[in-house]
């Protein structure tokens, strides 16, 4: 999975409430939540995901 986002301020700069922010999960978890506030931006990620168990039959479901 993966994705591209981006934003900047069409006009002027942004105030402080509006401006764009990064950190936490998701969006550069190394940092915290909304630690880096700015006027524009462009982020992109890529992750993998796979199971480690198997699954678990239970009453004809499979459970993770």
């Amino acid at each position: 999975m993966g994705g591209l986002e981006g934003g900047r301020a069409t006009k002027g700069t942004l105030p402080f409430f509006d401006a764009f922010t990064l950190g936490g999960p998701r969006r550069l978890t190394g940092f915290a939540q909304n630690q880096i506030i700015g006027d524009e931006y462009v982020y992109g990620r890529l992750e993998a995901q796979w199971r480690l168990t198997k699954p678990v039959p239970l009453l004809g479901l499979n459970l993770i």
